[in-house]
């Protein structure tokens, strides 16, 4: 009687969960899909990394004030911090600034900080001083340039390909996606874009990756494969 019911219950347990794993599976292939019915690198709602990352910084006066090196983002896409270079002041060093205390935002032509000229530049000892607490701590912020080539690879263990590209929304105000070039079976080389919700960067004694459920890692081949 006993083993009866055993049996009954896993079958219970599989009825449940493979409703439960086509379902997410479902919704990891409609949410590549819809990402990659333009290609990303010419979707006018995307910006690369590369176009980001040459964007200038302005002060609240609309003056060009310095570049933008990096970017420092947490791990839902928000951006946390921005390595920037004053070189239109001919300040020292380039420093790393909050982004929520400097007020920044992006604008058409870079990202607009909500102080003048005269008072970054009063301002500026204390960005080198607090450089670290800008840039965030490698638990909880990552920069842009390092995830570049990071490895990406399922929960299983099965490595599915590299960051190729870091994908903006054409605002610069967030990271949406990431471009992955695929490393498997016979899908070197094709490219497809990922939600960033779909992924977890994950830092070990090892290096940094970009992890995925190994359902969505199916998805992700399976849409690569047909779509060659």
């Amino acid at each position: 009687m006993k083993l009866i019911n055993i049996l009954i219950f896993a079958f219970a347990l599989c009825a449940i969960v493979q409703p439960a794993q086509a379902q997410e599976y479902n919704r990891a292939l409609e949410m590549i899909t819809q990402l990659n019915k333009i290609d990303p690198q010419q979707n006018p709602g995307l910006d690369s990394a590369d176009e980001i990352l040459k964007r200038r910084v302005l002060d609240q006066k609309n003056k060009v004030v310095g570049d933008v090196l990096d970017i420092v983002i947490k791990d839902n896409g928000s951006i946390t911090a921005m390595q920037v270079d004053f070189n239109r002041l001919r300040l020292g060093p380039e420093v790393f600034l909050n982004y929520r205390d400097m007020n920044a935002r992006p604008t058409t032509n870079g990202y607009s900080l909500g102080f003048n000229d005269e008072q970054l530049t009063t301002l500026y000892p204390t960005f080198l001083s607090n450089i670290e607490a800008a840039a965030g701590s490698e638990e909880e912020a990552y920069s842009v340039r390092k995830l570049l080539g990071t490895q990406v690879k399922a929960e299983d263990g099965r490595k599915i390909g590299l960051v190729e590209d870091v994908l903006f929304a054409a605002n610069g105000g967030r990271v949406e996606a990431f471009l992955v070039s695929m490393q498997i079976n016979n899908l070197r080389g094709r490219e497809l874009a990922v939600p960033i919700d779909m992924a977890k960067i994950e830092t070990s004694t090892f290096g940094r990756s970009l992890v995925v459920r190994d359902i969505q890692a199916d998805a992700m081949i399976d849409y690569a494969d047909d779509d060659r």
